[in-house]
């Protein structure tokens, strides 16, 4: 008899959520988790002072607490709280304006009216449909395995609404923007909101990226306690329903016998066995080049592709700081939402802004001018900071290997480089000075290989979202819905489809395949696509 019904290699947000649909159908799930805490990026940790708590890799959380499997793995049973921020971006600029977006667009509206009067109307009448685009197309997309895109658009295409979301996706994420909008600053705006989440915004086919991502940048959420405390639910509900979850192991081999996953080998020698099945939450490259001999059990050109895999062109340097106050704002006297917003746009103000930082990182140089996504969780959960005191985020693009010193270069010029960056925060924001920051603490693309396993090469969405890596093709054709070609072997986690970032819908999706795959009957409501894409 066999150990186990399923276990999963990783342990991760998205492998704690498939761990948490097979627990919560009786199965016999076992979680691997190669570092001592399950949860992978959703960590909290006190790396600058105590008492001070980071977010050291995931921090915005959008759409929680509205995500299925919020609701039903039942995770504020043990004790999981979000709060979603009136006013959500925040854009500063050098002539001391700034732009506000709020949770509700209305809002939004008559702020651009005064910012940006043209775009206020587009803005008014865009936003509502890209709103409805995302509600019946693009999430129940990114919540179901991905279908052919032939047969996708020719659903879409029922719809004016479809029509016009096939042409947008159609083109790049950039030419939605300049397209849609006409003042620069707001224009970085939304194209921030793209390239923040790792996308590639000058590939064809990725214009959807544009709808989503900005409708989903008014829905960001903090997680009370930190982000850790999604991780320490999600580990709950798995345990809770009679799951097992082992850290500091970490699985050497996936075994296959007779062409199925049998069962898997730790760094301990332990051998443990699968009778359904074996759920991968690593990179292709880590399953199928380093837990086994891959070209023993797969089609040459399906290893091909896995060869061909890639990461991402974005990095992040990180910068955690302890302050005594929160930024306060030279923009505050033109419109004071700005010390409330919950993600903040630092120094990108125009689109040659991104221009300027893809062409620094591909030739392996740190951006000279710094332009940042930020954030202080502690304005929204006090929790994370003692009493009075802040915690700030830093989050700069950046190349994994530089052109001098390669990756350890980055432990030679991290100190002087977070000081470049916040001496950028800073022109905004004057009182972010030596007497207001207590402590502060680097986290270089360097770390994040060293201490996260599947983000190869520093990459926080485990592998590059551009056309040819994404829906049906994530992580490569033939693979894209979640079981491979090995009998009883299944794919999670960041590498497949949507990819990364905190949606838990690779998890999901793959739940709800392995249900399918396995017969084990379905308890939950998941999407139908086919049924509300009919008309």
């Amino acid at each position: 008899m066999a150990d186990f019904d399923f276990i999963i290699c990783g342990g991760g947000h998205n492998a704690l959520i498939c761990a948490g649909y097979l627990a919560k159908s009786r199965q016999r799930v076992l979680v691997l988790e190669r570092r001592q805490k399950p949860g992978g990026g959703s960590v909290s940790e006190e790396i600058t002072l105590p008492g001070f708590l980071h977010n050291v890799h995931s921090a915005f959380h959008r759409f929680v607490p509205d995500l299925p499997w919020y609701k039903d793995l039942d995770l504020e049973r043990f004790g999981l709280r979000y709060f979603q921020a009136d006013v959500q971006n925040l854009l500063p600029t050098s002539d001391g304006r700034c732009l506000c977006i709020h949770r509700d667009y209305q809002t939004s509206v008559k702020k651009l009216e005064r910012f940006a009067p043209r775009d206020a109307k587009t803005y008014a009448e865009v936003f509502p449909r890209w709103r409805e685009m995302s509600q019946k197309y693009l999430l129940p997309e990114m919540y179901s395995p991905p279908m052919p895109e032939a047969e996708k658009f020719a659903l879409w295409e029922r719809t004016e609404l479809g029509r016009e979301l096939v042409s947008l996706t159609r083109r790049t994420a950039k030419d939605v923007v300049t397209q849609t909008f006409e003042d620069p600053h707001l224009r970085a705006l939304v194209l921030y909101y793209v390239a923040v989440k790792g996308w590639d915004w000058d590939d064809p086919g990725c214009g959807f990226q544009t709808v989503m991502s900005t409708v989903g940048a008014e829905r960001a959420g903090v997680c009370i306690g930190g982000s850790g405390q999604l991780a320490n639910a999600l580990f709950s509900t798995v345990v809770a329903n009679g799951g097992l979850v082992f850290t500091d192991r970490e699985v050497t081999e996936i075994q296959v016998e007779s062409g199925r996953a049998v069962g898997v080998r730790t760094q301990r020698g332990e051998d443990f066995r699968a009778s359904k099945g074996v759920v991968s939450a690593l990179t292709p490259h880590q399953t199928f080049l380093e837990l086994m001999d891959g070209d023993r059990h797969l089609p040459a050109p399906m290893m091909q592709a896995v060869r061909s895999y890639r990461y991402s062109r974005w990095k992040l340097f990180s910068g955690h700081l302890a302050l005594a106050e929160p930024p306060r704002y030279r923009a505050a006297a033109y419109d004071p939402d700005c010390q409330r917003a919950v993600n903040l746009c630092i120094g990108y103000e125009t689109l040659e802004d991104f221009e300027a930082h893809l062409q620094a990182i591909t030739s392996g140089r740190p951006p000279a001018v710094p332009g940042m996504q930020c954030g202080v969780f502690t304005l929204f959960d006090p929790t994370q900071a003692p009493q009075g005191r802040h915690t700030a985020l830093i989050w700069q693009v950046a190349p994994y290997r530089l052109a001098d010193g390669g990756p350890e270069g980055w432990d030679r010029i991290k100190d002087e480089y977070l000081e470049a960056c916040i001496a950028r925060w800073r022109h905004y924001a004057p009182n972010l000075d030596g007497g207001n920051i207590l402590a502060r603490a680097t986290y270089t693309p360097h770390d994040i290989v060293r201490n996260m396993h599947t983000m190869r090469e520093a990459d926080f969405n485990a592998g590059a979202l551009c056309r040819s890596q994404v829906l049906e093709n994530r992580p490569v054709p033939g693979m894209s819905r979640y079981k491979t070609p090995i009998a009883a072997l299944y794919l999670t986690g960041s590498s497949t489809h949507p990819g990364g970032l905190l949606t838990g819908a690779p998890g999901y999706n793959a739940a709800r395949a392995i249900h399918e795959y396995t017969g084990l009957p379905i308890w939950w409501n998941p999407p139908d696509p086919e049924r509300l894409w009919a008309g």
